[in-house]
């Protein structure tokens, strides 16, 4: 086989066993204790009533930290869930 085609088999590989990315916002809000994964640092983290949040397009970011939180709103389209 030609490098080529080795390299499209191996990219085509290495992309099927990738896990599918995790969303980062939510339509309706989840009760907390929910592990949400924090859009800025792609962390997770638990839900909680002190966790930071953001409201964008309807839908509803939370972050792990003040900082993450505070680099949302300076940029919020930089990190916007792409579902």
């Amino acid at each position: 086989m030609s490098p080529r085609v080795l390299r499209g088999a191996w990219l085509l590989l290495f992309f099927a066993a990738c896990p599918k990315a995790e969303p980062v916002s939510f339509a309706v809000p989840p009760p907390d204790g929910t592990s949400v994964v924090c859009p800025v640092t792609r962390t997770r983290c638990e839900k909680g009533t002190g966790t930071f949040s953001s409201v964008l397009d309807e839908r509803t970011y939370y972050f792990c930290a003040e900082e993450a939180w505070a680099r949302f709103q300076a940029a919020p389209e930089r990190f916007r869930d792409r579902r």
